[in-house]
């Protein structure tokens, strides 16, 4: 519990330190708080993630012209329906 406490206050004194710096000079520590952050990130987790992009183009599926449009023909056999909009 003493340690939570003693983490909280010393986060507190640099928040107050901080606050009296100019803005200029508050980018500094900001600088250093992201690089000491980077360090931490596990390097697998620093890996590019693939682009979504394309991501279905070549899902292994062989859909041929035909299986579309028998699909579409399927789709809209009852199309308009008669019991809608009544």
């Amino acid at each position: 519990m003493g340690g939570m406490r003693m983490e909280t206050t010393l986060f507190d004194q640099a928040a107050a330190l901080v606050q009296r710096l100019s803005p200029r000079e508050k980018i500094r520590p900001v600088g250093r708080i992201m690089a000491a952050l980077e360090e931490d990130i596990p390097p697998e987790a620093k890996k590019p993630r693939r682009s979504q992009y394309g991501a279905l183009s070549d899902p292994g599926l062989d859909i041929s012209s035909e299986d579309i449009d028998e699909a579409r023909q399927a789709m809209l056999a009852n199309f308009p329906r008669e019991d809608i909009g009544q």
